[in-house]
């Protein structure tokens, strides 16, 4: 009787070894880091009659998810930094980090955090968070497309673990204080992201 409670105990023992295993695995995060030479940030704001365009060439972020195959359980964070704008003239740069726009001198970056994901199909999801832009914090929906995700075969059989990201969203830059050429600078500003995140 005694060897059987003891075989029953070191069953049960095991089980449990092996589930607790299964949900250390199951819960282990996971982290992708933008891979900046491989990303892009691109502004779109109107402009009398016409739109302009710019980007930023300085970007950093990373995801970091629960569960590597559910985009919802990512916590985001993202940084621009401010100084990377390119319009296609060194003036008008320098002038767009100046105290009327962006007053890159006492907010040398733009970032974003997420607080919470909503997958919206099947690849796509609403993510909501605290989008922080010349010193001014608010609360901003992203909408994100998983555009791929896997291992990806580069230069010299060199393997990544790689995840394809689109962003986009749009706000009134007057909310963060950026009241600089209105009207003729359109207040509304879309912002498309497209990102490659590698696996650390």
């Amino acid at each position: 009787m005694k060897n059987i409670l003891f075989t029953a105990f070191l069953l049960f023992s095991a089980t449990l070894f092996t589930q607790a295993q299964e949900a250390a695995k199951a819960t282990k995060s996971v982290t992708y880091n933008v891979d900046a030479m491989h990303s892009s940030l691109v502004f779109s704001v109107g402009y009398k009659l016409s739109d302009f365009h710019g980007s930023f060439g300085e970007i950093a972020g990373k995801a970091v998810l629960t569960d590597a195959k559910d985009f919802s359980t990512a916590a985001v964070e993202f940084t621009v930094q401010i100084a990377s704008i390119n319009t296609n003239s060194e003036g008008r740069d320098g002038h767009l980090q100046g105290e009327r726009y962006f007053n890159a001198e006492k907010a040398a970056t733009a970032t974003f955090k997420s607080t919470y994901i909503k997958p919206t199909g099947p690849n796509t999801y609403a993510m909501t968070g605290d989008l922080m832009i010349a010193g001014t914090t608010l609360s901003q929906t992203v909408i994100v497309e998983v555009k791929g995700q896997g291992i990806v075969e580069g230069k010299g059989g060199k393997k990544s673990d790689l995840m394809g990201i689109k962003a986009t969203f749009n706000f009134n830059r007057s909310n963060f204080g950026i009241k600089g050429g209105l009207p003729s600078i359109a207040d509304n500003v879309e912002i498309t992201a497209a990102l490659s995140l590698e696996k650390e």
